[in-house]
């Protein structure tokens, strides 16, 4: 019975004529509502459209960016048709400042076939007053600009008279380079004294196969290696 009653007076709180029934959404909850819609279709677009099999397999076999080609550096050796005989080598560093060096050198080198180019060894050096000359007569032999070839460590100068097999000439330039401080060549290194200053020397000592091209412009073979005079 009280079940019934309980029944009964829900009844008394239904609407009456006058009253709306059902249930209600807002215009901005319905906006909100297309919005999502149309939001998920786009995606749904979209990710059909490059999950498909034919955009996987055009993804895959895009053409891609050609690599650089890798030059591979040839000719290491120097010619041989000049041969050092003995060098003359003064060096000035400057161990201040930008720690540049400068330097003259005098090659007297023996031709032992013809060439109308001189080649050497030579990194990190800028030359100048560059001159060629016959050891006996001191006759000039007329000569180019020096061409670098970094990639090499090259110096080569072109001359515009051929030098003749069997005859002794003189090589003669000047260049200045930088005392770096990574231990190779003519480098820098540094201490600190008794009362606490810093000092710096500069040091030739490590002259490996490749350092010395950092030093002075240099001849080097599996001949012997040629005296060598120096002035710093």
């Amino acid at each position: 019975m009280s079940l019934s009653a309980e029944y009964l007076d829900m009844d008394k709180g239904d609407a009456g004529p006058g009253k709306r029934r059902g249930f209600f959404v807002s215009h901005r909850c319905l906006a909100a509502a297309a919005l999502l819609v149309l939001a998920a279709l786009v995606v749904v677009g979209v990710a059909t459209r490059y999950l498909s099999p034919e955009a996987s397999g055009a993804l895959q076999h895009a053409p891609q960016e050609p690599s650089a080609p890798v030059v591979r550096v040839t000719d290491l050796r120097l010619p041989r048709s000049v041969q050092p005989l003995h060098y003359e080598v003064e060096l000035a560093p400057r161990l201040f400042g930008d720690f540049a060096f400068t330097g003259a050198v005098a090659v007297t080198m023996h031709c032992l076939s013809a060439t109308d180019a001189v080649v050497m060894h030579s990194k990190d050096l800028n030359v100048s007053d560059v001159s060629v000359e016959e050891t006996a007569s001191n006759v000039l032999v007329p000569c180019g600009a020096p061409v670098h070839d970094a990639a090499r460590q090259f110096l080569r100068l072109p001359l515009h008279k051929t030098l003749s097999a069997g005859t002794n000439y003189t090589l003669r330039m000047r260049f200045r380079g930088w005392l770096n401080d990574d231990l190779a060549g003519f480098y820098r290194s540094s201490y600190t004294d008794a009362a606490g200053n810093k000092r710096y020397v500069s040091i030739g000592s490590a002259l490996k196969p490749v350092s010395p091209n950092q030093l002075v412009l240099v001849f080097v073979s599996s001949r012997a290696c040629s005296p060598i005079g120096g002035r710093i």
